[in-house]
C-alpha cells in the first residue's frame, strides 16, 4: 500500500449529539433522548423515535395546540421498557400542525421549552400494488436484535419517476430480528405523492439501531429487497490473536510494542517472530538509554514486513529499502496531528479506526490482489504525552464504532463515512497482570491516553500513530461518544461502601463484608460493548466485585475514580480476573482491565503506605496529622490507573509511595 505522509487537517462540523468539547461539564442523563426522528408522516399520522442510554418507558405528549392533552405509548405497548423507543401518533388530522414532546425515563423533554412541532401531510387516494421490502438485523454477536428501529429511504438512481430522495418510513423488528415495510406508501419528501421508483435500479437506503452503540447503515437495489442483506449493528474490530509482550530490559516499550505487531502479522504469514533485542538493534543500533523514536518505529516496522520476501514481482527492488518495500505487503507510515487544530484528536482518532479498517493486500493495493494473512493491522501509539521522550508506547489493536470506516476499501476506497468512535482495545508493554489487556471508552482515550507529545523534535505538540496506511485518507466526519450519567452505579457503590466492618479473628485484621453479586455484577457495570470479547467474557463470568477503591485524580478535576476489582470464587485470596473503572461523579463505565486467569491484584493498605514513610523519616521528625490518600495521574510514579499510588500528608510534607514499595519525598 502506498506511503503516507504528514496531513493537512480538515476543519469539520461535528454532531451534537456525540462531540465531548473539553471545556463542557454537563453529561446526558440515562433517559434524555438521542437521535430524535420523525418518519411515517401521512395524512393521519406520523412517527417519533429515538433511543436512550438506559432501559425506559416513554410516551409522547401531543396536540394541535401547545396546551397538548393527548398521549400515545410506545407501539409495543405502554408498558414496554426498552432502549430503542418507537412511537406512532394515529388518528390525525391532514395538512394539520401537532405540537409533542417527549416524556422518556419519567422526564419530560422539549425543544427548549417549547413543544416540537410536525405537520401532517395531505389526504391521497391509496396507492395500487405492493412492494414489500424485508430484511433481517442481528447484533454484534450474531443474536438477532428484537426491538431495533429499522429505518428506510427511497433515492432515485436511474432518473426514471420520483427525483432524489422519497420521505423516510420506519418499523421495529421482531423477536427473530425481521423488519418488512411496503414501499409503495412512501411518500415524496413533501408529503403531496407518492413516490415513483423503479422495481430495479434505484437505491435503498436502511438505517438500523437498538441503542446509542448501533446506528448501521446499509444501501441496495429494489431488485435486492426480498429479502435486503441482512444488518450487523455497529462495528466492531478486536484482533484477539495479537500476543502481549512485556518490555525487557535494556529495551523499551518502543521495541515491545513493536513486537506485539510484528509478531501478530508475521504469524499470519507463517514467518519467524522477532526478538526485541532484533527490533532495538536494527531500528537504534547505538543504544544511549532512551526509547525508539516515531521514525524508528516506523522503520523497524517496515523492514520485517514477511512479505517483502514472501511476494516476488516487478518491485523486488524495494525490499532492500530500510523501512521496507512500499509495493508489496505492509507499508506503515507515521502519522501526525497537530494539537493547534480544534479538531485535531477527533481526526487522529478517526484514523486510527480508519487505518486498522482498511484491508492490506500482499502487493499493489491498487490490483486488488490476495489479502495478506492478517488484513487488519495494530498502530503504535505514545500515551500520556511523555514529556520524558517516549517512554510509553502501546498497541492499538481493535475500535468500537458505529459504522465501518472503510466498509469497502478495495472496490471503493474513497468510502469514508462519518462514524462515532466508542472505544479502543489496547495492549499496554509497560503493564503486566491488570492494565496489560484494557478496553478505554473514546472519552476515556482523549482525557487520559491520547495526548499530544511534549518533545524537543519535530513531533513537539503533535498526535502521532504509526500504522498501516489505507489506499485513500479519510474525509469522514468521527464524534467521540459522550459519557452518560449512571446514578445507579454510584448508589450501587455507595451500598458497597457502607456495609460494616467485621473483625477477621483467624488473620487478626479487619475484612469487609464483599458486596452481593447482584449489587455490583459486572455485566451491570462494564461497557455491553465488552460482552462481544470473548476474552473479557471468560475473565469476569463467575467473578465476585470487591470492594470499590476510590481514586483522586491529580492532574484533572471532576475525573476522580473507583476500581472495583473481580475475583473468581475459588480463586485464592488477592487474585483477581479483572477491574473496572467507573467515573466517581456521575458513574459511568471508562475503561476495563482483564486476565485469562486470576492473579495478583491487591492493593497497598493505606497503613503500610504510613509504614513506609515513616521509616524514612529521622528519629527526632515531629509526626502529627497523618493523613493518606489513593492518588493517580498519567505518566506520574505508575503508569497505569489500575496501580495508584499513596500520597501520605504529614503536617505540611508530601509524600508518595507506588504500589511497588518506593516512597518520593514532594518538594
Amino acid at each position: 500500500m502506498r506511503k503516507a505522509t504528514f496531513k493537512t487537517l480538515l476543519f469539520v462540523s461535528f454532531s451534537l449529539c456525540f462531540l465531548l468539547n473539553p471545556s463542557q461539564a454537563d453529561t446526558l442523563f440515562a433517559g434524555q433522548p438521542i437521535d430524535i426522528t420523525i418518519t411515517n408522516t401521512r395524512n393521519d399520522k406520523f412517527t417519533v423515535s429515538w433511543v436512550t442510554d438506559a432501559q425506559e418507558t416513554g410516551q409522547i405528549n401531543y396536540g394541535t395546540t401547545t396546551s397538548l392533552g393527548n398521549t400515545a405509548n410506545d407501539d409495543r405497548g405502554s408498558s414496554v421498557s426498552s432502549k430503542a423507543h418507537h412511537i406512532t401518533l394515529k388518528n390525525l388530522l391532514p395538512q394539520t400542525q401537532y405540537y409533542y414532546e417527549i416524556v422518556s425515563g419519567g422526564q419530560v423533554y422539549n425543544n427548549s421549552g417549547q413543544p416540537y412541532v410536525v405537520t401532517t401531510g395531505p389526504s391521497l387516494n391509496p396507492p395500487s400494488g405492493s412492494h414489500v421490502a424485508y430484511g433481517q438485523v442481528f447484533l454484534t454477536g450474531g443474536q438477532p436484535a428484537e426491538g431495533a428501529i429499522a429505518a428506510l429511504k427511497l433515492e432515485d438512481r436511474d432518473s426514471t419517476g420520483s427525483p432524489d430522495f422519497s420521505q423516510p418510513v420506519s418499523g421495529l423488528t421482531n423477536s427473530a430480528g425481521w423488519w418488512n415495510i411496503e414501499l409503495n406508501n412512501l411518500r415524496t419528501q413533501d408529503l403531496t405523492q407518492y413516490f415513483s421508483f423503479s422495481a430495479a435500479g434505484d437505491n435503498e437506503i436502511l438505517t438500523a439501531r437498538i441503542d446509542k452503540y448501533s446506528p448501521t447503515s446499509i444501501t441496495f437495489d429494489t431488485a435486492q429487497d426480498h429479502p435486503a442483506p441482512s444488518v450487523t449493528l455497529g462495528w466492531i474490530l478486536n484482533m484477539t490473536e495479537m500476543p502481549w509482550h512485556q518490555n525487557q530490559q535494556p529495551y523499551y516499550t518502543g521495541a515491545a510494542a513493536a513486537q506485539m505487531i510484528l509478531d501478530y502479522i508475521r504469524e499470519g504469514a507463517g514467518a519467524a517472530l522477532v526478538s526485541q533485542n532484533d527490533i532495538y538493534n536494527y531500528a537504534h543500533p547505538n543504544p544511549d538509554s532512551r526509547d525508539l523514536t516515531p521514525d524508528e518505529l516506523d522503520s523497524v516496522l517496515g523492514h520485517f514486513d514477511p512479505y517483502d520476501s514472501l511476494v516476488s514481482n516487478a518491485y523486488d527492488g524495494y525490499d532492500t529499502d530500510p523501512d521496507g518495500n512500499m509495493y508489496q505487503g505492509y507499508n506503515f507510515s507515521v502519522d501526525t496531528y497537530n494539537s493547534s487544530n480544534p479538531n485535531a484528536l477527533n481526526d487522529y482518532m478517526r484514523d486510527i479506526c480508519h487505518w486498522m479498517a482498511f484491508t492490506v493486500t500482499q502487493e499493489e493495493w491498487w490490483k486488488k490482489g490476495a489479502l495478506v494473512g492478517r488484513p487488519n493491522t495494530p498502530a503504535a501509539v505514545p500515551i500520556f504525552g511523555d514529556t520524558q521522550g517516549y517512554n510509553h508506547w502501546v498497541a492499538v489493536k481493535g475500535a468500537a464504532t458505529s459504522n465501518n470506516p472503510a466498509p469497502d476499501p478495495l472496490n471503493n476506497p474513497w468510502n469514508t463515512p462519518d462514524f462515532t468512535i466508542y472505544g479502543f482495545w489496547i495492549k499496554d508493554p509497560l503493564v503486566s497482570g491488570i492494565g496489560e489487556n484494557k478496553y478505554a471508552t473514546a472519552d476515556e482515550c482523549r482525557n487520559t491516553y491520547f495526548r499530544p507529545l511534549v518533545t524537543t523534535d519535530a513531533y513537539n505538540g503533535m498526535y502521532v500513530q504509526i500504522a498501516e496506511p489505507p489506499a485513500e485518507l479519510s474525509k469522514a466526519q468521527a464524534d467521540l461518544a459522550r459519557p452518560m450519567q449512571d446514578p445507579d452505579n454510584l448508589q450501587l457503590v455507595s451500598f458497597a461502601l457502607q456495609q460494616t466492618a467485621m473483625p477477621d479473628e483467624a488473620k487478626g485484621k479487619t475484612a469487609y463484608a464483599r458486596p452481593r453479586k447482584r449489587d455490583l455484577g459486572w455485566k451491570n457495570i462494564i461497557d455491553p460493548l465488552l460482552l462481544t470479547d470473548k476474552e473479557v467474557t471468560k475473565a469476569f463470568e463467575g467473578t465476585n466485585p470487591e470492594r470499590p477503591v476510590f481514586v483522586r485524580r491529580l492532574d484533572a478535576r471532576n475525573k476522580d475514580y473507583y476500581l472495583i476489582a473481580y475475583r473468581k470464587s475459588k480463586a485464592r485470596r488477592n487474585f483477581a480476573s479483572g477491574v473496572i473503572i467507573i467515573d466517581a461523579a456521575l458513574g459511568y463505565f471508562k475503561e476495563a482491565s482483564w486476565a485469562k486467569k486470576p492473579i495478583i491484584y491487591n492493593l497497598m493498605s493505606k497503613d503500610q503506605a504510613i509504614y513506609l514513610v515513616k521509616k524514612t523519616l529521622p528519629r527526632k521528625y515531629k509526626i502529627k496529622n497523618i493523613n493518606a490518600r489513593l492518588v493517580w495521574q498519567p505518566g506520574k510514579y505508575s503508569s497505569s490507573p489500575y496501580k495508584p499510588f499513596w500520597q501520605v500528608i504529614i503536617g505540611k510534607d508530601n509524600w508518595f509511595v507506588t504500589q511497588e514499595g518506593k516512597v518520593y519525598k514532594i518538594k
